[in-house]
């Protein structure tokens, strides 16, 4: 005769549960580093300050010059 048990319980109490390891302190370093090394690639990328950025272009700037005004 099959029996199902449900346990209503949050993911980190399932874990203890379960005896599996608490991973919080890796998904933490692990995102710290992805975090330093991408504002490292985007420092390396990103042009410098001094170099004017073309405006962009909206459609009601694009009607205004096509209309004149």
């Amino acid at each position: 005769m099959p029996a199902r048990i449900e346990i209503d319980c949050t993911p980190t109490e399932r874990r203890q549960l379960l005896g599996q390891p608490d991973i919080l302190p890796l998904c933490e370093v692990v995102s710290r580093a992805l975090d330093l090394s991408l504002m490292a690639l985007l420092t390396r990328l990103a042009p410098p300050l001094a170099v004017a950025r073309p405006a962009r272009r909206t459609r009601q700037t694009s009607r205004q010059t096509a209309s004149g005004g």
